[in-house]
Parts: structure tokens; C-alpha cells; sequence
């Protein structure tokens, strides 16, 4: 019995043996799986690192250039239209391929753990300077007094502010004589805030300024400039006013972003859905008065001033200065003779501001209709004001 004893006893020692050579076999290949793992975890860190590290230097390389071209862009004043769209295309598509890799890394680096945390503080660097970049791409100027941000994209207004300093001057210094401290103002088609920060400093604390922009490229830059100024006196409405309210299509330019239109054009545009708002419908319940309504929407406004019927009778001592573009209003779908009748019903004398001799002159829809023939170069801006 003891030999038996002893038998087993050797048979149990030999079993545990064998099963702890295999024990310690599967605990040796998982050191080696994870040391593997580690290995690999350190390689791509150190990968996601290197890429960090280039995008870091290319944007603080993109940001000198970018201060440098923001230094220079108050003497350059000579600055064509075609090199300032060359410009905003190379930057914008560097920013979004700048954008894209540390929103991809930092989403990749999240996934890794703890074990990744300063990588992935890095990546949060990163997205931070992207969005100080694209203050940057948003070229910044002196205009009319006012720190503006500008569209580098754009072909016509953005250039024409940082090489001049203004926009149509004769019709600016009409502005400045026609609105007081204490006015509301109706800013309608307000782009990126040219005019509404000219409104909102000459109305004061005590006045309002009401911007209308459908289009929500130049809506941002609006509020932005704005913000930029310290005005707080300013009311922003995301839509386009026409004479019925509701959804709508707008009709983008590529290059002259003061030329979105809300109806189809000859050249094959693309379109975003947009909100539509009538005046009187948006001003139903309001019990204030309105001063000064300006419109420069490309066409549409006569469709706008269909629609404002009621507050134009409720208001009768308000001022429009409204774009004249024969070709545009015709097709936005009202005739040219037929705006001005409309303008006239309402009580309205016309002057036409010539922007090139400084004047405003009383005119007729005859005189009007023979200066701005039904071309898609024809158009000019006119001055509405009712007798006392």
C-alpha cells in the first residue's frame, strides 16, 4: 500500500508538473503577445506624433505667412481680384486638409487610452489653432472705422474693402446724412456687415439695426464683424425676405458672394434651402418705428417690397435705398416699370444716386427705364422718400 502511495504521489507531482510547463508556456506567450501590442501601440503613437508634429509646423508656418499677408494687406492696396481668389482657394483648401487630419487623428488617438493622453492634448492643440486659423483665413481690414473680416473667396466687395477702405463712398456719405442717433434700420441683403456697422454706429445705443442674410457663409462673417465692433444694438435674421414666407431656394455665386439670388439662374448655380421671411409678417406684432430700410438682394426687390405693404403704409416717414437692376428684377419675376409703380403707390418720390458725380436727382420711371436698359450689366441704386 505505501508503494502505491507512493506511486500516486509521483504520478500527481508529474501531472503538475506538466501542467505548469504548460502553464508557464501560455503565460510566456502572453508576454510575448503583449509585449508585441506594446510594441505596436509605441510605434503608432510615435507615427501619430511625427504626423503632429508636421501639422504643427505647417500650421505655424501657414500662421506666419497668414500674419505677414494680414500686416501687408493695409498697404496693399494695389491687391487684383484674381490674385486675392487665388489666395482665399489656396488657404481655405489647405485649412480644411489641416482640419481634417487633426480631427481624424485626434478621433484615432481618443481611441487609444490613457496611455495616449498627451498625444491626444496635442491633437486638441491642433484643432484649437485651426480654428485661430480660420480667424486668420478671414483676412481682417480697416474699413470705414471698422475692424472687418473679410471673405478671401469672394471676387467683388471683400477686394474692394481691402484695397479701398469703403464701398460705394458717395453712397455711404448719404447714409451718414440720412440716419440718426435713435433710428431703426432695416438692413436688407447685409452680406458680411459693410453697412450694418455703419448703421449700427450711426443709430447709437438707443437705435436698432435689423440685418437680414439668407446665406450662412456671409450670415457668420455678419455676426462676426459685428461682435468684432462691440455693437449691441444690431438684430440678426438668418433669411431672405421676399413676398411670401416660407422655404426657398438660394442660388449661390461661387466667387461673388454678393451675388446669391433667390431664383434660378442661366449659369447652372448651385442651390441651399433657405427661410424666406415678408416684413410684415416679421415686424406684425412690433409697435416701434422704423426710419431707414436699405435693399441690395439682386433683383428680388421688388418681391420684398410686396411684401412689406403694411409696414411701408404704417411707417410714413421711412427712407429706402434699394438696388435698380431691370435684368435682375425681371427675372426674379416682376418688371422693372412694375417695381417702380409699386414704389410710387406707396407714395414714394424717386431719386437716383449717381455714385460717379455724387448726386441724387430727382428722376422718372421713363428716365430710369432708358438709363438701366434690361442688360445684365444695367443697374444702379435709387433713393425713395415721401413728402412731408
Amino acid at each position: 500500500m505505501l508503494g502505491l502511495n507512493s506511486l500516486a504521489s509521483a504520478i500527481r507531482g508529474s501531472l503538475w508538473l506538466v501542467r505548469r510547463g504548460g502553464l508557464r508556456q501560455r503565460l510566456d506567450e502572453l508576454d510575448r503577445r503583449s509585449a508585441s501590442l506594446e510594441h505596436l501601440v509605441d510605434h503608432r503613437l510615435m507615427d501619430l506624433g511625427s504626423r503632429l508634429d508636421l501639422i504643427l509646423r505647417e500650421m505655424s508656418s501657414l500662421a506666419g505667412r497668414l500674419e505677414q499677408i494680414e500686416q501687408q494687406s493695409t498697404t496693399a492696396h494695389n491687391l487684383d481680384h484674381v490674385r486675392w481668389r487665388e489666395l482665399g482657394q489656396r488657404l481655405e483648401a489647405f485649412s480644411g486638409d489641416v482640419a481634417g487630419t487633426a480631427f481624424r487623428t485626434e478621433q484615432r488617438l481618443s481611441d487609444i487610452g490613457d496611455t495616449a493622453q498627451g498625444a491626444h492634448d496635442r491633437a486638441y492643440d491642433a484643432l484649437r489653432k485651426v480654428d485661430q486659423i480660420d480667424d486668420l483665413l478671414r483676412s481682417r481690414s480697416r474699413v470705414f472705422g471698422h475692424e472687418m473680416f473679410l471673405d478671401p473667396t469672394d471676387s467683388i466687395v471683400s477686394p474692394m474693402l481691402l484695397r479701398d477702405g469703403y464701398f460705394e463712398p458717395y453712397e455711404t456719405t448719404l447714409i451718414e446724412s440720412q440716419v440718426k442717433p435713435g433710428d431703426v434700420v432695416l438692413d436688407i441683403g447685409a452680406n458680411i456687415g459693410y453697412y450694418t456697422l455703419i448703421f449700427a454706429r450711426l443709430v447709437g445705443d438707443k437705435g436698432r439695426v435689423y440685418a437680414f442674410e439668407p446665406d450662412p457663409t456671409n450670415f457668420r462673417l455678419l455676426k462676426k464683424n459685428v461682435r468684432a465692433n462691440g455693437y449691441q444694438n444690431v438684430i440678426f435674421v438668418n433669411k431672405a425676405v421676399a413676398e411670401t414666407s416660407g422655404p426657398l431656394s438660394l442660388y449661390l455665386c461661387p466667387d461673388n458672394k454678393g451675388d446669391h439670388r433667390i431664383f434660378a439662374s442661366e449659369d447652372d448655380r448651385d442651390a441651399i434651402p433657405i427661410q424666406a421671411t415678408t416684413l410684415d409678417e416679421h415686424f406684425a406684432d412690433y409697435q416701434g418705428k422704423i426710419d431707414f430700410i436699405k435693399m441690395d438682394i439682386q433683383g428680388s426687390e421688388g418681391r420684398a417690397v410686396r411684401g412689406m405693404q403694411k409696414v411701408l403704409r404704417r411707417h410714413h416717414d421711412v427712407k429706402i435705398i434699394t438696388e435698380f437692376w431691370p435684368a435682375g428684377l425681371r427675372r426674379s419675376g416682376i418688371e422693372a416699370k412694375e417695381y417702380l409703380a409699386d414704389l410710387e403707390r406707396q407714395g414714394f418720390g424717386l431719386f437716383r444716386i449717381d455714385e460717379d458725380e455724387e448726386t441724387t436727382e430727382s428722376t422718372t420711371t421713363q428716365e430710369l427705364l432708358s438709363l438701366y436698359p434690361d442688360t445684365r450689366e444695367d443697374f444702379g441704386n435709387l433713393y425713395c422718400a415721401r413728402s412731408a
